[in-house]
């Protein structure tokens, strides 16, 4: 091989590792980023969740006492109709 090419193949060896490293590092910051993004999703579904169960049970334990009903627990009225 001539210095020449010897110089040519040493510049192309080290692009495709430069390439092939920025490539690997871009992999690894996507998976990162949508890694934390799932697990702050699924934090703020599990919070919102249990603040759901807090609130239904609240109007349960307290809806009764209050002797109010729930819209579903009556008979629906006809609309538009004639008596």
């Amino acid at each position: 091989m001539t210095p020449r090419r010897s110089v040519l193949v040493r510049l192309l060896v080290a692009a495709v590792l430069v390439s092939l490293c920025s490539i690997a590092a871009t992999a690894w910051l996507a998976t990162r980023s949508t890694t934390v993004a799932i697990q702050q999703q699924r934090g703020r579904a599990l919070a919102d969740g249990q603040q759901e169960l807090r609130h239904v049970a609240r109007v349960r334990r307290h809806a009764p006492a209050m002797g109010r009903r729930r819209a579903t627990d009556r008979p629906a009225e006809p609309v538009g109709s004639s008596p």
